[in-house]
């Protein structure tokens, strides 16, 4: 099993200690070996830090151009790219402002990081909020991001956003006024972007939430600045708010702040090292403990489809190893009288889908049905190609006169039953025009289509497959319901 090791102290690892392939750092010579096929160490790079012949070539950053390996430190080069975020608030303040009402201010702390915020009802004059950080490693550029949220009726109050540069000079990023009317106005930027985002509910609404006016313009304002040269470790960004109302009227606060740096000294990682030729890293993983990590996925749940019509499967990955396929036929219709269709059948099976592509599906459409007298015809068979089926149910009188229909039948699957049948002949009522209607046959998706009092000319609803209800009296019977194909892929 391949290992990275290191060495300290000087002189080649000894015979037997390298296994093939395996890796060993010298960090006394800086030398790298490789174990060969009779488990001995053989030197494949000699010297890291002294390559005198060769030169490298830097791409962005400080150092530009072609250097030589022996004249320059490589913890000295400044990295253009290496993106990463310094500072990300985290806490966004929003259990706090679950909270807000009316008749009480809140003096935030965790608002972004930028301190104690009075997020409305301060009254009076404007604001600054600022966020202050220190600490920052070292970086040639930074971006800063935040959102304002706009929540209530502005009276076209100014807002500010700025950044400082190295030595601590502030620039204007962006600002903008604000009326409870519309977007954000006014609207200049320096170096940065401002997007808006409005039709925003907030829960602290004083004003009337159902006024679409004010509900159509309260929202945010995300800023977000351009890349700028920045090495100094501290930087600062500042709000200024023309808020000055009662918090009743208005109201806002900052989140989502967020500040990159990039470039910079590359980190090099330490090296925990011994005395002897060690492991020092987690072994990789072989062949077999990857199967086998892969293998405990083998059975599971990958997708699942169902057809209400005619259609073609495509199976959706080589990783699905077995199909479980349920169809069941569609329903009967119904006569008057109270005599009604049997459901579609039902059957269940299991497929191998190793070689399966695509199959065609097949849904079975319920049967018409009719007057009194009549004989409604069977539903149409449910298909998943040739692998599985189910027979539709027979209509009303079918199988034998003033008789509902049987229920359909399974084909193929491990698992085969009947729908369930339909009813028979019952007297009516009111003049042989009122009373019940029976109820239609059931599926193994549910029940038919249930009996209702009296005219027909309404087709209720059911469960796939289900039979169609029986007309009360002289009414009409209604159709039967189409089947259902459903299809699981397992890995």
């Amino acid at each position: 099993m391949p290992v990275i090791k290191v060495k300290t102290g000087a002189g080649t690892p000894a015979n037997g200690t390298l296994q093939q392939g395996e890796l060993a750092y010298d960090t006394s010579n800086n030398y790298l070996h490789v174990g060969n096929a009779s488990n001995n160490p053989v030197k494949i790079v000699g010297s890291l830090a002294g390559q005198n012949s060769n030169s490298v070539a830097i791409t962005g950053g400080s150092v530009a151009g072609t250097i030589s390996a022996t004249s320059t430190n490589l913890t000295s080069l400044n990295l253009a790219q290496g993106e990463r975020i310094w500072f990300n608030e985290g806490a966004d303040c929003r259990a706090t402002i679950g909270n807000w009402n009316d008749q009480q201010v809140y003096n935030m702390t965790d608002c972004a990081g930028l301190g104690n915020c009075f997020i409305h009802g301060w009254g009076g004059s404007a604001r600054n909020y600022t966020l202050s950080l220190s600490g920052i490693p070292a970086h040639t550029q930074i971006r800063y991001e935040c959102y304002i949220h706009q929540v209530d009726s502005w009276d076209a109050e100014q807002n500010q956003v700025y950044t400082t540069n190295n030595g601590g000079g502030e620039t204007l990023r962006a600002q903008w006024n604000k009326t409870w009317t519309g977007p954000p106005t006014s609207l200049s930027t320096n170096g940065a972007t401002h997007s808006w985002f409005g039709a925003k509910y907030y829960s602290y609404m004083p004003w009337n939430a159902s006024d679409s006016v004010k509900l159509a313009h309260v929202g945010y304002s995300k800023v977000t600045t351009d890349w700028y040269s920045h090495t100094d470790s501290t930087f600062s960004a500042r709000h200024y708010t023309g808020l000055n109302q009662a918090a009743a009227d208005e109201a806002f606060y900052i989140s989502h702040v967020k500040v990159w740096i990039r470039g910079g000294a590359l980190a090099l990682d330490s090296v925990t090292t011994s005395t002897s030729l060690s492991d020092s890293s987690t072994a990789l993983a072989t062949q077999a403990a990857v199967k086998s990590y892969a293998d405990q996925y083998n059975g599971t749940l990958k997708n699942m489809y169902s057809y209400t019509g005619n259609a073609t499967y495509t199976k959706s990955g080589t990783d699905v190893k077995t199909l479980r396929v349920i169809c069941v036929g569609g329903g009967g219709g119904g006569r008057g009288y109270h005599e009604s269709g049997g459901a579609g059948g039902f059957a269940e099976r299991w497929i191998d889908a190793t070689n399966i592509s695509t199959v065609a599906v097949t849904v079975g459409s319920g049967s018409g049905g009719g007057y009194y007298f009549g004989v409604s015809g069977q539903g149409g068979t449910t298909s998943f190609g040739g692998y599985v089926s189910a027979t539709g149910g027979y209509g009303a009188n079918q199988n034998r006169s003033h008789c509902g229909g049987h229920g359909g039948y399974g084909t193929a699957g491990q698992i085969v039953s009947h729908g369930g049948g339909g009813g028979g002949h019952a007297p009516g009522y009111n003049n042989q025009q009122g009373g019940m209607s029976g109820e239609g046959g059931a599926s193994f998706f549910g029940g038919g289509g249930q009996g209702r009092h009296g005219g027909s000319g309404v087709n209720p609803v059911a469960a796939p497959g289900g039979g169609g209800p029986g007309g009360a009296g002289n009414h009409n019977g209604s159709n039967g319901y189409a089947g259902m194909c459903v299809v699981y892929e397992y890995r």
